[in-house]
């Protein structure tokens, strides 16, 4: 019964996290999106990359807490002490390895004249790709092929 109501707390945890990381797109918008605005710049991908996304430490954090509780069930005393570290260590590594992803670093020459550099996860570009990207508070939101 503790394992159960320990490994229902850590999900819990977790599914409150990654609904934290949700964000408007489409016809569903935040209530900070009112009043906000967006521009679009176009240019060319000059140079598209291959590089790894680490572990935004939620894998780790989540791999630590379940690798802690599975340990936990071995051993007595010192041993089980010394299981419930193993299996934190083993399983926040785990999570990060399984919680890593693959990206682009691009080099775009926008319209203007000015390059820029931004790492993107998504759609995967090519070197010659005419895009538009999307701009909001500061930021690149959106890079879209143009079709």
């Amino acid at each position: 019964m503790k394992l159960k109501n320990i490994l229902v707390t850590s999900l819990s945890v977790l599914a409150l996290t990654l609904t934290g990381c949700a964000s408007g797109s489409g016809s569903s918008y935040t209530v900070s999106s009112p009043g906000s605005y967006s521009y679009f710049q176009k240019g060319i991908i000059e140079n598209a990359r291959t590089v790894e996304l680490g572990d935004n430490g939620v894998g780790t954090v989540v791999g630590a807490v379940l690798g802690g509780v599975v340990g936990n069930q071995f051993g007595k005393g010192s041993g089980k002490t010394a299981a419930t570290v193993g299996g934190a260590v083993v399983g926040g590594y785990a999570g990060n390895q399984i919680n890593k992803d693959v990206g682009q670093e691009l080099f775009i020459r926008l319209d203007n004249g000015n390059t820029i550099k931004q790492v993107n996860k998504g759609e995967m570009f090519r070197t010659g790709d005419h895009v538009t990207l999307e701009f909001a508070e500061g930021k690149i939101v959106n890079i879209s092929l143009n079709r």
